[in-house]
C-alpha cells in the first residue's frame, strides 16, 4: 500500500491544535494530521479520576472527583502514537503522570492525595458526572482504553511501513534517486532540535542556580538568604532613606577644614598657661595669679596646684572654671614665699594632668604674660556631625553582616541570566502567584539580583577602601562619641590615636580627601537606597525568582517529555518550597544529562547551500531517539508517465475499482482490514482511509494534488509511506505504477 499526501504541510485540525510543545507534530505535520482524521475530538476522549487525602491517623480529611479529557493534556495525534508504542503498562504510567500533573496544575489536586484512575469504557464507569468534576455529561464520550485501543491499528501502520520516496512512483527497473526535499526537512530538523535546545539552556540555567557545589550551597538558597539579610534592615532606630539624606548633606570641604582645625589644636597642646621667657612668673603677693588657656569649652571645671620644693616647700591648690575662650585665672597666696621660690604649675582636667609648667617667685613682674598661640577650645561642627553619620552608618554596616556573608557565598550571574529567561508573564498567571506580591515585583527581582557590589562598611567596596576614607574613619572612631572635640575629656592614649589619625589625613591634599569623601558617600548613599528600596519586597522577591525558577524547570521537563523522554513530566507540579526544589533538581539532572545526549549525538547543521536529506532526518530521528516515521516530502521524477497513469481514463478505472473494494481485495488474495479505525465516534463519519492494494484516486482534491489535474503541473512536491503488502516477504513496496 502506498499512502501520499499533499505538497505542503496540512493546517492542524481544528480539535487538535497545534501547540508549541507538540513537537512530533512540527516534525511530520502530515502523519500528525492524518492521524487526528482517525481519531474522536480530543474534548471527547475523557478518563475518571477519584482522589482522597488522608491524615497522619489515616482519617480521610479530603475526597473528589475530576474527570480529565485529552485536550485538558496538550497532546497531539502522534503524541497518543508514541504513548500506543510504549506498552500497556507504559501507557497507563505516562497518561497518568500527565493527568496527576494537569489536576494538581489546574485543579488544585494535593500532592499526597491517593489517586485512583479510570480508563476503561465509559459504560463501565462507577461515577455519576456529578461527582466529577470538570464534565458536563457522559453523553458522547469515549474512554482513554478505548481510544489507545483503537489507534493501535494506526501505530502499527506507520511503524510497519516506510517513508515513501520518488523512487516508489517508478517502474521497478527505472533508474532515479529519492529526490527528497532536504530544505524542507532542514526547517523541520532545526525547528525541533531549536526546540530540544531550548530545554537544554533552561535545564541548564535552572540546574547552575539549584545543584549546591561541593560545599551544599546552591545560589537560590544563597539569594534566600540575601533576601532575608535585607528584608531585617536597619536597626531598629534607624531610617536608611534618613540616614542616606544625611550623607547627601555632608559638605566634604567643611568636614576636611575642620580635620586640619583639630589637628592643629592637638598639635599647639591642651593648655597654654601665661608665662615669661617660658616660664610662669608670680609675684609675692597674697593675690598672686595664674592665667592660661585652655582647649575646652567654658564652664569646664578645672584644679590648678602650686608645689614649691627645697628649705621651704610649699603645696597650694585652687579650682577654677573655664571662661570663654578656654581662658581661666587661679589666685595663690605667696606673700610669704620668698623671691627666688622655683615651683611648679600643674593643671588638672577631669581625666588627669594636662599640662604642667615650671614657675619662679620674683620681685615684679616686668613683661606681659602670654600665652601660646592656637590653643584653646575648637569647634568644629561639621566634623562632629560627619562622626555622628559615619558611625550610624558603621552600625548599619554590622547589621548587614549577614548581607555581606549571604553576597559572598552567592553567584548572582547565573540568577541573573536565569532572571532573563523567566517568562515572567506566564508566572506571574499561576495559581501559586501571591495577589499581595505587588504589581512591580518582577522589577524588585531585578532590583535585587543588581544589588551587589553594596557600598557600606565591612562589604570592602572600592570607594570605602581608599586610603583617604580609611584614615577619616579611624579620625571618627578616635573621636570619641560624648567626647567630640572636648579634648580634656580623652584619655592621654586616646589623644594620641586621634592626633595621629587626624595628622594622616592633614597631610593628604585637600582635593584628594574630598574627592574621596564625596565618592565614599555618594555609594553609600546609593546603596542605602537601594536596600531601603527592597527592605519591604525583598522577601516576596526571593518567592517570586523562587517560583519563577521552577515554572521554568517545570517547563523544560515537560518540553522534554514531548520528545519521549523518560520520566520527565515534572514530579512536583506545584510549590516552591525546599522539598520541591530538592525533588526537581534530582529530576532535572536526570532529564539534562538524556537531553544533551541527544543533542551531542545529532549531526550538526552543515550550514551549507544544499543540504543532505539523510542527515536532516538523522537530525530529526536522533532527538527523538525512538522509532519515528518522518515523511521527507519529495518530487517524482516521471511526471510524464505519472501525467498518463493518473489521467481521466485511468482514473475512471479506479473509480470502479474503489466502488468494489471487496472484489479487489479477494482478487488480490487479501482479507479486508480490520474495521476498528473506520467506526463512527460521537456521531463523526469515518475517517477515509486509503485501502491496501490500491492506487490514489486522481481527482484535483485527491491524496495527491496535482497529479491528473490539469491545472497543476506532476512535478510538485509530495510526501508519503509505503507498506508491506500483506502474505509477501522482503522489503517489496506497492506503488503506483504506470
Amino acid at each position: 500500500m502506498l499512502v501520499l499526501f499533499g505538497d505542503s504541510d496540512p493546517e492542524s485540525p481544528e480539535a487538535w491544535p497545534t501547540t508549541h510543545r507538540q513537537v512530533r507534530a512540527t516534525a511530520e505535520p502530515n502523519l500528525d494530521a492524518w492521524v487526528a482524521d482517525l481519531l474522536p475530538d480530543p474534548a471527547t476522549v475523557a478518563c475518571a479520576c477519584t482522589y482522597e487525602v488522608r491524615d497522619d491517623e489515616g482519617a480521610v480529611v479530603s475526597e473528589g472527583g475530576y474527570g480529565v479529557t485529552l485536550a485538558d493534556l496538550g497532546l497531539s495525534p502522534l503524541d497518543l502514537l508514541a504513548v500506543v508504542e510504549g506498552g500497556v503498562e507504559a501507557q497507563q504510567s505516562e497518561l497518568e503522570q500527565r493527568v496527576r500533573y494537569h489536576l494538581a496544575r489546574e485543579r488544585g489536586l494535593p500532592e499526597n492525595a491517593t489517586v485512583e484512575l479510570t480508563f476503561r469504557a465509559v459504560s463501565e464507569w462507577d461515577h455519576d458526572v456529578r461527582t466529577l468534576d470538570g464534565l458536563s455529561s457522559l453523553d458522547g464520550l469515549v474512554s482513554f482504553g478505548e481510544v489507545l485501543a483503537a489507534v493501535e491499528p494506526a501505530s502499527d501502520l506507520v511503524s510497519t511501513g516506510r517513508p515513501a520516496d520518488a523512487r516508489d512512483l517508478r517502474e521497478p527497473a527505472s533508474a532515479g534517486g529519492r529526490n527528497r526535499d532536504a530544505d524542507a526537512l532542514r526547517t523541520r530538523a532545526n525547528a525541533v532540535v531549536g526546540k530540544l535546545a531550548g530545554a537544554d539552556a533552561d535545564l541548564g540555567r535552572t540546574l547552575a542556580v539549584l545543584e549546591p557545589d561541593e560545599d551544599g550551597r546552591d545560589d537560590l538558597t544563597g539569594l534566600d538568604a540575601v533576601g532575608d539579610a535585607v528584608a531585617a534592615l536597619p536597626p531598629s532606630d534607624v531610617t536608611l532613606d534618613g540616614l542616606a539624606a544625611d550623607l547627601d548633606g555632608v559638605d566634604s570641604a567643611a568636614v576636611r577644614a575642620a580635620v586640619g582645625r583639630l589637628a592643629d589644636a592637638l598639635a599647639a597642646g591642651l593648655v597654654s598657661l601665661a608665662t615669661v621667657d617660658g616660664e610662669v612668673r608670680l609675684e609675692p603677693t597674697a593675690d598672686a595669679t595664674v592665667e592660661g588657656v585652655v582647649a575646652a569649652e567654658q564652664g569646664t571645671e578645672l584644679g590648678v596646684r602650686l608645689r614649691a620644693s627645697g628649705s621651704q616647700p610649699l603645696l597650694l591648690s585652687a579650682d577654677v572654671t573655664v571662661e570663654r575662650g578656654g581662658r581661666f585665672a587661679a589666685d595663690f597666696d605667696l606673700s610669704a614665699v620668698p623671691e627666688g621660690t622655683a615651683f611648679s604649675v600643674t593643671v588638672h582636667g577631669p581625666n588627669g594632668t594636662v599640662g604642667q609648667q615650671s614657675g619662679t617667685v620674683v620681685s615684679s613682674v616686668e613683661e606681659t604674660p602670654s600665652v601660646a598661640p592656637g590653643v584653646g577650645p575648637v569647634s568644629v561642627p561639621a566634623l562632629t556631625a560627619f562622626a555622628e553619620t559615619a558611625r550610624t552608618l558603621r552600625r548599619v554596616g554590622d547589621a548587614a553582616r549577614p548581607l555581606r556573608e549571604a553576597l559572598a557565598r552567592t553567584d548572582f550571574g547565573p540568577l541573573r541570566t536565569l532572571d532573563a529567561e523567566i517568562d515572567w508573564s506566564a508566572v506571574r498567571q499561576r495559581d501559586d502567584w501571591d495577589d499581595a506580591w505587588p504589581a512591580d515585583l518582577t522589577d524588585d527581582v531585578d532590583d535585587l539580583l543588581a544589588l551587589p557590589p553594596v557600598a557600606l562598611p565591612g562589604f570592602d567596596h572600592e570607594d570605602l577602601s581608599a586610603g583617604a576614607w580609611r584614615d577619616l574613619l579611624d579620625a571618627v572612631e578616635a573621636l570619641a562619641s560624648g567626647a567630640g572635640t572636648d579634648l580634656l575629656a580623652y584619655e592621654s592614649e586616646e589623644l594620641s590615636e586621634l592626633g595621629d589619625a587626624l595628622g594622616r589625613v592633614a597631610d593628604r591634599e585637600d582635593a584628594a580627601v574630598e574627592q574621596t569623601l564625596d565618592a565614599a558617600l555618594g555609594s553609600a548613599a546609593s546603596s542605602l537606597r537601594d536596600l531601603d528600596a527592597l527592605t519591604g519586597t525583598a522577601s516576596a522577591a526571593v518567592s517570586g525568582f523562587r517560583l519563577g525558577t521552577f515554572e521554568t524547570v517545570r517547563d523544560a521537563l515537560m518540553a522534554a517529555s514531548h520528545f519521549g523522554v523518560g520520566a520527565s513530566v515534572p514530579q512536583v507540579a506545584t510549590g516552591y518550597g525546599e522539598d520541591a526544589r530538592e525533588t526537581l533538581t534530582r529530576q532535572a539532572a536526570a532529564v539534562a544529562d538524556e537531553v544533551s545526549a541527544r543533542l551531542a549525538d545529532a549531526p550538526a547543521d552543515s550550514g551549507a547551500a544544499d543540504p543532505d536529506a539523510e542527515t536532516e532526518l538523522a537530525r530529526i530521528e536522533t532527538v527523538f531517539e525512538e522509532s519515528f516515521t518522518v515523511l521527507a516530502p519529495f518530487a517524482p521524477t516521471n511526471p510524464t508517465e505519472l501525467g498518463s497513469a493518473l489521467s481521466v481514463s485511468h482514473s475512471d478505472s479506479l473509480q470502479n475499482r474503489e466502488r468494489n473494494p471487496q472484489r479487489s481485495r479477494r482478487g488480490s488474495g487479501e482479507t479486508p482490514p480490520s474495521g476498528t479505525l473506520r467506526r463512527r465516534w460521537a456521531g463523526r463519519s469515518p475517517a477515509p482511509r486509503p485501502s491496501p492494494g490500491r492506487r490514489p484516486l486522481s481527482t484535483p482534491n485527491s491524496a495527491v494534488p496535482g497529479f491528473g489535474s490539469a491545472n497543476s503541473p506532476t512535478s510538485r512536491t509530495t510526501t508519503g509511506w509505503a507498506c508491506p503488502r500483506r502474505g509477501t516477504t522482503g522489503d517489496r513496496r506497492v506503488g503506483c505504477r504506470s
